[in-house]
Order: C-alpha cells, then sequence, then structure tokens
C-alpha cells in the first residue's frame, strides 16, 4: 500500500515546486472527483437529447451546478464531446 505524506508536508512539497513542473491532476484521477469519464460522457449525451441540468442533478443526486460545469465543459475538458451553446 501506498504511504501518505502528511497533509502540511504535501502543501508545502506543492508550493517549493515550480509551476511548470507541476502535474495536473484531471478527472476521476482527483481525490476531490465527484464523477467519472464515463459518467460526464453520459451526462452530456443525456443533455444534449433534451434532458434538463436541473433534471440530470436529481437524477443522480449531483449538484446542478456539477452537472452543468461538466456538460459545459467548463470542468472535466480533457473528456470530449463538449457541448457547444446555440
Amino acid at each position: 500500500s501506498k504511504l501518505r505524506m502528511p497533509q502540511s508536508v504535501e502543501i508545502l512539497k506543492r508550493v517549493l515546486t515550480p509551476k511548470k513542473e507541476r502535474r495536473i491532476i484531471r478527472g476521476e484521477a482527483s481525490p476531490q472527483a465527484v464523477l467519472t469519464d464515463q459518467l460526464v460522457v453520459e451526462l452530456r449525451k443525456l443533455n444534449q437529447t433534451g434532458i434538463s441540468e436541473r433534471k440530470l442533478a436529481r437524477m443522480y443526486n449531483l449538484n446542478r451546478s456539477t452537472i452543468n460545469h461538466a456538460v459545459s465543459g467548463r470542468t472535466w475538458t480533457h473528456i470530449l464531446p463538449i457541448r457547444v451553446r446555440s
């Protein structure tokens, strides 16, 4: 199993690492991720068929802003396709 560094050490390590050398953790690899790559694709497809973000949020028991950000491409930008507003 992996050894975990104390949080303060992780924060200090991040602060001392030059910005261009920091690794960007995207999608479900992020410990804060609520969605999965597969779910984002599904949400985008369902939204394209006319299901509202509010209804999707209720269906999946998620916050509406989480759905909005994923569907609009504000977050999960590495997953395609992203909705194009008309």
